[in-house]
């Protein structure tokens, strides 16, 4: 006990080097809960998907410009969507931001284009309403679009009546349809979503703006699918003209 209040006798003297201990301790304490949390959630707790081993992201990479990876343009991906044998199912991400009004005060949130195959690539699903069809993704279709979970929660207060609910995004009419489960953040951040709507004769190869996501084939090595992948792009690249392809290898 007197060791006790020799030590708080001492640092009671020495005001500067006690504030600075005492700094360096929550330092270190918010650095051990934030490594702990990110560790949790991505090593020790299982994703939150469905036979997450068989996930994989497909990227491009351009030797020139020393490019190990990047994104893949709506051209390509509907290429290897046609083509692969490797995969069960492709799915695709674009990005952009959106303002949303018509439902309070107008407010800007991150977000994108989600392809219909791409929750059914993770293995989830809405958690209410409905997720994108693939006529949600013709040319001309009526605008729909979902949000996260977490912005059903913020803005509409979980409202459970959210399904068809209008509401104005980038002042065009749309039709809330569904939310997404907080899952897919895990994959990308966003709070509004709306279908991937590719019309090709309007698309540009070298448009390099999706990031791409697949579910690989059961029962196969995965490096025995990788191998495949890899003379599939091969050969899809010596039959697409030059031009058309530009850097990317």
């Amino acid at each position: 006990m007197n060791d006790i209040r020799y030590g708080l006798r001492l640092l009671a003297r020495s005001r500067l080097f006690t504030a600075a201990v005492a700094c360096t301790i929550a330092l270190g304490i918010a650095a051990a809960t934030t490594i702990f949390s990110v560790v949790n959630a991505v090593l020790l707790r299982p994703l939150p998907f469905r036979d997450p081993g068989r996930l994989m992201q497909i990227a491009e990479k351009n030797d020139r410009l020393h490019l190990p990876a990047f994104s893949t343009s709506a051209l390509n991906y509907l290429s290897w969507k046609s083509q692969t044998r490797t995969f069960e199912q492709l799915g695709a991400i674009g990005f952009q931001s959106y303002t949303l009004s018509g439902t309070g005060d107008p407010e800007t949130y991150a977000g994108g284009q989600l392809s219909a195959s791409l929750l059914p690539v993770l293995g989830i699903g809405p958690i209410l309403g409905r997720a994108f069809t693939a006529d949600d993704e013709r040319p001309g279709a009526a605008h729909v679009a979902v949000i996260s979970e977490s912005l059903w929660r913020r803005r509409f207060a979980a409202d459970p009546g959210i399904a068809g609910r209008a509401a104005t995004i980038n002042g065009t009419a749309c039709t809330i349809v569904g939310v997404v489960p907080r899952a897919l953040t895990l994959l990308v951040n966003g709070d509004i979503w709306t279908p991937l709507v590719i019309d090709p004769p309007k698309e540009i190869r070298l448009n390099h703006v999706l990031l791409v996501v697949g579910r690989l084939k059961p029962r196969s090595p995965c490096a025995r699918r990788r191998r495949r992948w890899t003379r599939s792009r091969r050969g899809w690249a010596r039959n697409t003209p030059k031009s058309a392809i530009g850097a990317s290898r």
